[in-house]
C-alpha cells in the first residue's frame, strides 16, 4: 500500500469517526433533553433505551458521517496541494 493510500485512509478514518462520534453524542443528547422533559422516567430505564437505541442512530448517521468524512479530506488534500500532485 502506498504512502498516499495510507495518508488518505488515516485522515478518511479519522474524520469519520470523529463525525460519528459528534452527531451520535449532539443527537442522543437532544433526544434525552427532550425525552426528560415530557416523561419522568427512571434512569435505568433511559439507560436501557438508549443502548439499544444508539445502533439505530449509528445507522441512520453512517452516511452523514461519509459524506462529512469525504469532504473534509478532499478539503484538507485541497489546503496541502496534494490533489494537484495526484492529478499530476
Amino acid at each position: 500500500i502506498s504512502l498516499i493510500d495510507r495518508t488518505v485512509s488515516k485522515n478518511f478514518l479519522f474524520f469519520f469517526f470523529a463525525g460519528l462520534s459528534v452527531f451520535v453524542t449532539l443527537f442522543l443528547a437532544i433526544d434525552f433533553v427532550t425525552a426528560t422533559a415530557k416523561n419522568q422516567v427512571e434512569l435505568v430505564i433511559f439507560a436501557k433505551y438508549y443502548a439499544y437505541y444508539t445502533f439505530e442512530i449509528i445507522y441512520q448517521l453512517l452516511p452523514v458521517a461519509c459524506l462529512l468524512a469525504t469532504l473534509f479530506t478532499l478539503g484538507q488534500l485541497h489546503k496541502n496541494n496534494e490533489l494537484v500532485a495526484l492529478f499530476s
